[in-house]
């Protein structure tokens, strides 16, 4: 059984790599690291999967057309973009 700041470190190092984009397997990571523990790489994989999908969640930005409708609203034109979306 690893010690809790073993195991605080090895979960802070795989989600600040995470973070960067560097989406590792998790039993390579603790490997690596000479660390081999089944239940720490259970929850870096729930990590890893966050990851993953927030990845490809960026990756899907969808784009609305003028005229088109979105609930009870009809859209004219876009306002703005940034990094917390488009504004119509």
């Amino acid at each position: 059984m690893l010690e809790p700041d073993t195991t605080s470190r090895m979960y802070d190092a795989y989600l600040d790599a995470a973070m960067r984009g560097q989406i590792e397997e998790p039993e390579a990571f603790l490997l690596k690291r000479g660390v081999l523990n089944p239940a720490l790489a259970g929850e870096l994989q729930t990590i890893r999967q966050m990851a993953l999908d927030k990845k490809l969640a960026d990756k899907q930005e969808v784009e609305w057309l003028p005229g088109e409708r979105l609930g009870g609203f009809r859209l004219l034109r876009q306002l703005g973009r940034g990094g917390m979306g488009i504004v119509y």
